[in-house]
């Protein structure tokens, strides 16, 4: 298994030369089954097609536009981190995959849809449930 984490050799894998880097079958049936048909579970021309439809809106100069927002759930969440922290006495593990994810669907929402999920509140929202039970 190789993990990347440059972000050139990402660019070069995710868009320049997708093709040349195809899903795992397994990956895409499962992608497929929990998310229906979309960009996750596309491949070829398919997977560019979608792929071609979701580049505008997370264009550099979009993604700006939403900056206040990404920072504004960051502290959110540091401030829950925090707060966890200095509530136990003994060291407490933090499920960081957890609250990234809350903090990635709270900030999705806001800049994409003008829609609170509230996952980092964990307020009683049906769609976050839904999100949460799916994840």
């Amino acid at each position: 298994k190789l993990i990347v984490s440059d972000p050139k050799a990402l660019n070069y894998i995710l868009f320049t030369a997708s093709g040349r880097f195809p899903k795992l079958p397994q990956r895409r049936v499962v992608n497929k089954y929990m998310m229906g048909p979309g960009i996750s579970s596309a491949q070829d021309s398919d997977h560019k097609r979608h792929r071609d439809l979701l580049n505008p809106p997370l264009s550099a100069a979009e993604t700006r536009e939403h900056v206040p927002v990404f920072r504004a759930n960051a502290r959110k969440l540091c401030d829950i981190w925090r707060g966890i922290l200095q509530e136990s006495e003994e060291k407490t593990p933090v499920d960081v995959a957890m609250w990234m994810t809350r903090a990635t669907l709270d900030a999705l929402g806001q800049a994409g849809f003008d829609y609170e999920f509230g996952a980092l509140d964990n307020l009683d929202n049906e769609l976050s449930k839904a999100y949460h039970n799916l994840m």
